[in-house]
């Protein structure tokens, strides 16, 4: 990172403070929106997530109309085959125009955000003045986009944790517990019942067993780990 300069670090800076100020794991994408709207700016910001295997999804929309590439400039491919070809090629796009687009932003950069090797979305920043992103910045971007979607995937495992280790100490883990120790002993009967063809205790045992089987989905339902 010898080549960025010291505005470039405070952005980087920026986005890796965020997790700092999350308190729930929804925050980030507005966070990380607040850093970079001071720099390197932005009138209209839309955040795209994957959905599916090749579908994505907006997840935050900054500005009355997301910001697409046929809004940004010409439209030199539908937005499905550009984000297509940015998972192909992991570089920003980065343009500058003359003349406003469609939706009133003469410069357009879209970042691909990577996370190691797995691809999570796409960030498009519109801005109204031209030559706003900087050609020659494709080294920060490509950066930016990474750092991004590496404080996302930090503060969802974070609160991935914390949720879990509330699970694990809550009243509904208790009852997950005995459920689970109820429906393990009364099927470790289940083979002496069926030997001894003791039909009375074996419909008890089984109707054990499936009362205990019913409390543990109840358990996991309500606590969204199904």
């Amino acid at each position: 990172m010898s080549d960025l300069k010291e505005r470039d670090l405070n952005i980087l800076t920026g986005v890796m403070a965020v997790p700092e100020h999350c308190n729930a794991p929804d925050e980030v994408y507005g966070l990380v929106l607040d850093v970079l709207r001071k720099d390197p700016g932005f009138d209209g910001a839309t955040w795209y997530g994957q959905d599916g295997e090749h579908g994505e999804r907006i997840i935050l929309q900054r500005g009355d109309i997301p910001v697409t590439l046929g809004g940004g400039g010409e439209s030199l491919f539908g937005e499905n085959q550009f984000s297509g070809w940015m998972r192909g090629s992991r570089k920003p796009v980065v343009l500058s125009m003359s003349k406003r687009g469609q939706q009133g932003y003469s410069s357009f950069l879209s970042l691909p955000l990577w996370n190691g090797e797995r691809y999570t979305g796409r960030l498009n920043l519109g801005h109204l003045q031209s030559g706003i992103y900087n050609r020659q910045q494709v080294n920060l971007y490509t950066l930016l986009g990474t750092q991004i979607a590496a404080v996302v995937s930090l503060v969802e495992q974070r609160f991935a944790v914390q949720e879990t280790a509330t699970f694990l100490r809550s009243e509904k883990n208790r009852e997950f517990r005995r459920s689970l120790t109820d429906l393990l002993s009364h099927a470790r009967v289940l083979p002496v019942m069926v030997e001894a063809r003791n039909q009375r205790h074996l419909k008890k045992a089984a109707q054990r067993i499936l009362e205990a089987a019913r409390s543990i989905e109840d358990t996991l339902r309500t606590s969204g780990t199904e």
